[in-house]
């Protein structure tokens, strides 16, 4: 379903933040009490990122922004970094995943993969920065090598299924259309 605003389409998803808040909510919580034990290329993924840059495709920068605030708030409880760390470098990537929305190419396959790479990649970069301002010891040639270019493979990996799981879910309860 498209609407029309500013001249440009954007979709329209009904079902929106009731359903974005506690998903993002409950990714955040799976995030710091599941994955931390689980590692995939020796990296561990970061699946509140995943979820927000889907969401962010789906349903726009608006809502992606919020969700990661939320989602970011409830990790930064749990993170060893400075506050704001997490939540500065989730919002960071969410909006280079929102330059999907006004991409030429807002349709195609790749799309979804360069918002999480772009995403990963921001992400690992704003953290990395955070930290060594907070006087952390984090250079950032033997970070960017040895975690975050892994974890923009793993994060391309599991875009699919991730990104997947979201179509579906807002295909299923979004309400359908009706004309009269």
């Amino acid at each position: 379903m498209f609407s029309e605003r500013e001249g440009r389409p954007i979709r329209a998803v009904a079902i929106g933040l009731y359903l974005g808040v506690p998903l993002a909510l409950l990714v955040a919580l799976a995030q710091t009490a599941l994955v931390g034990d689980i590692r995939l290329l020796g990296v561990k993924p970061n699946l509140l990122l995943l979820f927000t840059v889907s969401w962010v495709l789906f349903c726009g920068i608006r809502q992606g922004l919020l969700l990661a605030m939320i989602g970011g708030i409830v990790l930064e409880v749990n993170s060893g970094a400075a506050f704001g760390s997490t939540l500065l470098a989730l919002s960071a990537a969410t909006l280079v995943a929102g330059l999907g929305e006004i991409n030429a190419f807002r349709g195609a396959w790749f799309l979804k993969y360069l918002a999480i790479l772009g995403g990963t990649l921001v992400y690992g970069l704003v953290f990395v920065a955070m930290l060594s301002a907070t006087g952390h010891q984090a250079p950032l040639g033997a970070t960017l090598g040895r975690v975050i270019l892994p974890e923009m493979a793993v994060h391309a990996l599991l875009m699919a299924p991730v990104y997947g799981i979201l179509h579906e879910i807002t295909r299923r309860l979004e309400p359908r259309t009706v004309e009269l």
